[in-house]
């Protein structure tokens, strides 16, 4: 059963046309509880964060077998949408400091769908950062990280994005692990790439 997967992935990357190597599959598996929002909800994320793990040690499940309940987070007091950065700006941005990788795509192993709003930057398909224009790709509407790879590669795409022309810092959050750190802070998104 594993082998069908791993060909069905192959063969979908090859029936869309450019080098696999060259595409980014992404969905919320893929992102792992990576957030990026804008810094000034840097409060807000740490009182997450304690509340998560208030909560996850108040459910947990006898034996170690897990959790009881599920801990269901607000919506966060702002997002990148509200910052208004500019699409085309931010993408040169990024093209200057990352490799382009020239398809981002979502959907089924079967039935992959190309984003067309989406433009992708990074060393690897294991690790970049993906800026999702909104309405016209006049505005920059979310952005998504993927870091599976190694801490260079990490640390490269996080430096990468303080070049983003964001009228304030960004902060990365890491929800599974309960760590986040300010985009352009050298020894925050040192310490977030290690961990």
């Amino acid at each position: 059963m594993t082998n069908g997967f791993f060909q069905r992935l192959r063969n979908a990357f090859r029936s869309t046309g450019p080098d696999p190597s060259r595409q980014l599959f992404i969905d919320d598996y893929v992102v792992g509880g990576l957030e990026v929002l804008p810094a000034s909800c840097r409060d807000w994320c740490a009182q997450q964060i304690a509340e998560i793990a208030r909560f996850s040690a108040q459910h947990e499940a006898p034996g170690d077998a897990g959790w009881t309940d599920v801990y269901v987070r607000p919506a966060s007091p702002a997002s990148i949408a509200d910052l208004s950065i500019p699409f085309a700006p931010a993408v040169e941005a990024l093209g200057r400091r990352l490799a382009r990788i020239e398809e981002v795509i979502t959907g089924s192993l079967t039935a992959p769908q190309l984003i067309h709003r989406a433009r992708a930057f990074g060393p690897s398909p294991l690790t970049a950062v993906v800026l999702y224009g909104g309405e016209g790709l006049r505005l920059v509407g979310s952005i998504e990280l993927t870091l599976r790879s190694d801490e260079a590669e990490a640390l490269a795409v996080l430096e990468a994005m303080a070049a983003l022309p964001s009228p304030e810092p960004l902060l990365v959050v890491n929800w599974q692990r309960g760590c986040l750190a300010r985009i352009g802070d050298r020894s925050e998104v040192e310490q977030f790439a290690s961990s």
